[in-house]
């Protein structure tokens, strides 16, 4: 969604098996003049995180994350995951997969196979990151691999990839989406 020549973050809520109007995120996320873009909600609903080129970043695209009350909305500064997770390039399409603590996101600024490459970060107990992994082959191609998600028993994912030519997109390349099982 365009606004004030930025993207922003919107949230609807479940109602009664019906979707509420959709209302925009406040200045936490969406500051004026920036984008705000790909959220993604912790499970239990208390941590939003996304990708932002709002001041204070590392470079283009970092990622953030910001504390939500329980009414869902974000209180508090957001803040940058740091110089372990972004770079000078773009960080973005975060996901936390809530039972394993892990945060899983793309980045063409750290070291991959080219273009976007995905990462994954575990949080342990110690309140500790890990360091950015990439997720190697075949989940990382030579082209832009992004939109990771997992289940729950991490068996079954899904990831978006414009590692084919694809005849029907302008420029001959379009993001298409894999799955992934584990054996």
């Amino acid at each position: 969604l365009k606004e004030n020549s930025g993207i922003t973050e919107q949230f609807s809520k479940l109602f009664n098996d019906k979707w509420v109007n959709a209302e925009r995120l406040n200045d936490n996320v969406n500051l004026a003049g920036y984008k705000s873009m790909q959220p993604a909600l912790s499970p239990d609903g208390s941590i939003l995180y996304f990708s932002s080129n709002r001041p204070g970043g590392y470079g283009k695209m970092d990622i953030w994350y910001v504390n939500v009350d329980e009414e869902g909305k974000p209180t508090g500064k957001p803040i940058n995951m740091g110089p372990m997770f972004n770079t000078a390039e773009d960080e973005v399409t975060p996901f936390f997969h809530y039972y394993t603590s892990t945060l899983y996101f793309s980045s063409n600024g750290l070291a991959g196979y080219g273009g976007l490459d995905v990462f994954k970060s575990t949080f342990n107990s110690d309140s500790l990151w890990s360091s950015p992994k990439n997720m190697g082959g075949p989940v990382n191609s030579s082209k832009d691999d992004a939109y990771f998600v997992m289940e729950r028993s991490q068996q079954h994912g899904f990831v978006t990839s414009d590692r084919k030519d694809c005849s029907d997109c302008v420029g001959g390349t379009c993001y298409k989406i894999y799955a992934i099982d584990k054996e």
